[in-house]
């Protein structure tokens, strides 16, 4: 076992990163690639990533694997650098490295008290390694401050080294990862029938003139406007693939100039991994913006999606979603929990309270807004030759959500269990986006105050997030002048309405005038 004076410590500062570097010097070699779990219960510090190479190197205030692998070969590796990165407390740490031989036995320990400045902080090893040394499965064991914070597996073979085993990719510093990322970002804004703005978001460059985007960007548009890095514009000739549910669109595009973004091999990332994004908080300023995957959800009405430990601003929608690597992963979504709720976003501009009351609670699916992202596995990638589909017939099919038009007229709407009288006005009571079939009838609830005289048959529809009509109401009269207030409620039973989500339009004759979205469960 390692004594004191076998163990070299060297302090070094990485700006917003701490490293420690111990090295050993002894006669046989550790290594690992992939990190093992932490101590069940709340362990204080969270392994962020663990990597093994051959040589290591500080680039930009970070420490990178050079050739990140899990095997090593006699006589050809002659050193193994593992790395360890946590996140945890601030203060004075105990940190020690466990190394275990093929047969499971501890050869060595080697500690070293660190002060933390940072809450992001990690140490490496870097073991020689000579041609006497056991082969077979090593590992390694991290403990901070006696908790196990990290465990890896390798091997060591006495073989030589295949071709396929040299370095692969290279961890970038995070100012590589931002140009990389600009260089491929674009804006795409959804225009309307008159050329109105009605959503912005972002995409990337997939491959050369075809543009990765989230549908929201893309919904209920007649046209798109797509701007480059350098201000110049794509020409947008139409979509080559789209999926409404898992929110996303592949453009096909005429452009100048390309930059796509290398994909990642598939599956090539975990929870814990550290990730990049660009956030834009304020228009035409993008910031990068870094995390980590945080976990992964399987959504049974809208697909996969990964939990990221940051938010980023609404117009972000739609930008790469990178790792250490500078490849994409994903991409990064905003209002992907319910397609079509973009759509929302113009009742803001309404007079009064127009947007629904319903989407505030603490049920709402919003509170994911800004911490989701799709994994690019799922989406299917296009060549630029294949056919692509006009939007006006993604609209004419369902694919898109109406344009609404006419809720100026709505002071107020929301979804509710039942409404009560107080005094001379209405209040609805539970208002909520759940309800369970056992709540039967609930109601829709709407103050107008009429900017203009309206006169026709109202009615409810529902829709599945595809998009495909499910039920409708029967039709009322209705028949305001303009400057009247009235209370209107819409019944609508959900007892037998199969569990699912939906999109709940009041139409006025054959247009949207009012639009929420409800949760039905068992």
């Amino acid at each position: 076992m390692a004594n004191a004076s076998s163990v070299r410590k060297m302090l070094t500062m990485l700006g917003a990163l701490e490293c420690l570097t111990i090295g050993f010097l002894e006669s046989d070699a550790l290594a690992a690639q992939q990190a093992g779990g932490v101590q069940a219960g709340e362990p204080k510090f969270r392994l962020v990533r663990s990597v093994s190479g051959s040589k290591g190197s500080l680039q930009g205030g970070q420490y990178v694997i050079e050739d990140p692998r899990d095997s090593f070969y006699i006589p050809a590796d002659t050193k193994i650098t593992v790395y360890f990165e946590w996140e945890g407390p601030l203060g004075l740490h105990h940190v020690e490295g466990i190394r275990k031989n093929p047969d499971g036995k501890v050869v060595s320990l080697s500690d070293v008290d660190y002060q933390s400045k940072q809450k992001r902080f990690g140490i490496y090893f870097s073991v020689p390694i000579l041609e006497n040394v056991p082969t077979g499965l090593w590992s390694i064991e991290a403990r901070v401050d006696g908790e196990l914070a990290g465990t890896h597996a390798f091997q060591i073979l006495a073989s030589p080294r295949p071709a396929s085993a040299g370095p692969v990719r290279v961890l970038l510093a995070p100012g590589e990862i931002y140009k990389r990322a600009m260089g491929a970002t674009v804006n795409v804004e959804a225009l309307g029938p008159d050329r109105e703005a009605l959503a912005r978001g972002s995409g990337f460059f997939v491959a050369d003139n075809i543009i990765l985007t989230g549908f929201e960007n893309i919904d209920s548009a007649t046209n798109l406007q797509v701007t480059l890095t350098d201000g110049g514009r794509a020409e947008v000739e139409g979509v080559l693939m789209a999926s409404r549910t898992d929110d996303w669109a592949l453009l096909k595009v005429q452009a100048p100039k390309t930059t796509p973004l290398t994909i990642a091999p598939a599956k090539s990332w975990q929870v814990g991994d550290r990730c990049f994004a660009l956030d834009e908080p304020q228009d035409n300023n993008r910031t990068i913006a870094d995390g980590n995957i945080t976990g992964e959800r399987n959504f049974p009405e809208i697909g996969e999606r990964l939990d990221l430990s940051f938010g980023l601003q609404p117009p972000a929608s739609g930008s790469p979603l990178l790792n250490e690597y500078g490849e994409a992963i994903g991409m990064v979504v905003v209002r992907s929990m319910l397609p079509g709720s973009k759509s929302l976003d113009l009742m803001r501009s309404g007079i009064g309270l127009a947007y629904p009351g319903n989407l505030y609670g603490a049920d709402s699916p919003f509170r994911f807004q800004g911490e989701l992202a799709i994994p690019l596995t799922d989406i299917q990638l296009k060549s630029a030759d294949s056919p692509t589909t006009p939007l006006s017939q993604l609209s004419s099919s369902g694919q898109f959500t109406p344009l609404l038009a006419g809720f100026e007229n709505i002071l107020r709407g929301t979804v509710a269990r039942r409404v009560i009288r107080k005094g001379s006005d209405w209040e609805p009571v539970d208002q909520k986006f759940q309800y369970s079939h056992a709540d039967g009838q609930i109601v829709v609830f709407i103050t107008w105050r009429m900017q203009n005289k309206v006169k026709g048959m109202a009615s409810l529809h529902l829709y599945g997030l595809s998009g495909l009509l499910v039920a409708t109401s029967r039709p009322s009269k209705f028949s305001l002048s303009k400057g009247q207030m009235s209370y209107m409620t819409y019944p609508l039973d959900v007892s037998k309405l199969p569990a699912g989500t939906y999109r709940v339009d009041l139409m006025m004759d054959a247009t949207p005038v009012w639009r929420t979205f409800i949760r039905v469960v068992d």
